[in-house]
């Protein structure tokens, strides 16, 4: 169990990455999952919470361009829930079937229960991100994407045209495009369109 004082240090640590851009999504992981468990902690059956994806903005305005790691001042650490332990709380009149921990400048804020399962996307859970956040958007821009990206998302796509891969997915609004990127390899996977 985690004091008071140990959960302040988890946020701070995770506070002064956020100022050095962010690099180490891996850490920003670790953190989420301690950071559960101590929300967790009190309940004699808690749920066994597997990653699916993690999605970075800049915290305000829909689409705004970021170009760099220290632009996302937002992730979301979306997990798919399973209650097999014991009872579970419900989102509204359902069953909550995934949760988000939202991490907002650095700080974690309150978890949010949802009865939607997460549905176009494989789990993450032990995926170690072999390329960092600077690495990554290094890469998008070597690629010709320079005009910078609207939001990233961390996911292996469901969806059968897509390599069952570990994705950078950057939101290129001024392009129109979503491009993804290997988080193990750094090669360009794919790109898609999206409506004006």
């Amino acid at each position: 169990m985690y004091s008071a004082f140990r959960l302040a240090t988890i946020l701070c640590a995770t506070s002064g990455l956020m100022a050095q851009a962010m690099s180490d999504l891996n850490f920003l992981v670790l953190q989420a999952s301690r950071y559960a468990d101590h929300l967790s902690a009190g309940q004699t059956q808690p749920p066994e919470l597997t990653l699916f994806r993690i999605i970075g903005n800049s915290g305000g305005e829909e689409d705004a361009v970021m170009r760099s790691g220290v632009d996302i001042q937002k992730w979301t650490l979306v997990y798919q829930v399973d209650w097999a332990a014991g009872p579970a709380p419900r989102a509204g009149a359902l069953l909550a079937q995934s949760v988000s921990i939202p991490c907002v400048s650095g700080a974690f804020q309150a978890m949010q229960w949802s009865s939607l399962p997460v549905f176009d996307a494989k789990s993450i859970q032990w995926v170690w991100l072999a390329l960092s956040l600077d690495e990554a958007i290094a890469q998008l821009n070597r690629l010709g994407y320079t005009r910078g990206f609207g939001s990233l998302t961390i996911m292996r796509p469901l969806h059968p045209r897509y390599p069952d891969e570990c994705t950078f997915v950057f939101k290129c609004p001024l392009d129109h495009l979503f491009v993804g990127i290997s988080a193990q390899t750094g090669k360009k996977l794919w790109t898609e369109p999206f409506p004006y």
